[in-house]
């Protein structure tokens, strides 16, 4: 499995129900974030961040039509912000803000962004526990 590393800023066209529009992708590079067990090259893991995707789109629950969705949590809302913006995201699609439940739903293409740029690949189950977790304060 190949992946692939955006190294400069681009545009890609979206197709809308009116027609389609131009807008910039946020480029994505290798190192940027530390992966958990490590960090960048160099580092002492000062740029580490710990944010998880899942695996819902493996499951009937993330079909939304055509599209196959998952979830993306981290550890702090600073964080979970900070990916989005890397992967450009929109920070009003961020559902339940401030809560042990806080996440995005994204779209394969934004969650393979997110792997490439150090998310952590996750099951449901470990969503669901992590979620159960952050919201004990354990």
């Amino acid at each position: 499995m190949s992946q692939t590393i955006i190294t400069a800023p681009m545009t890609v066209t979206v197709s809308a129900a009116e027609g389609s529009e131009r807008r910039p992708v946020l480029p994505v590079l290798r190192g940027r974030f530390g992966r958990a067990g490590g960090g960048a090259e160099g580092s002492e893991g000062a740029d580490r961040m710990t944010v998880y995707v899942d695996d819902m789109h493996r499951h009937p629950i993330g079909r939304l039509g055509r599209m196959r969705m998952s979830h993306m949590i981290a550890d702090s809302t600073a964080e979970l912000l900070e990916m989005a913006d890397r992967i450009g995201l929109d920070r009003r699609h961020l559902q339940h803000a401030g809560t042990a439940r806080e996440h995005f739903d994204i779209c394969l293409s934004r969650r393979a962004c997110a792997v490439v740029a150090g998310a952590v690949e996750i099951t449901m189950r470990d969503m669901a526990r992590r979620r159960h977790e952050r919201g004990h304060g354990s």
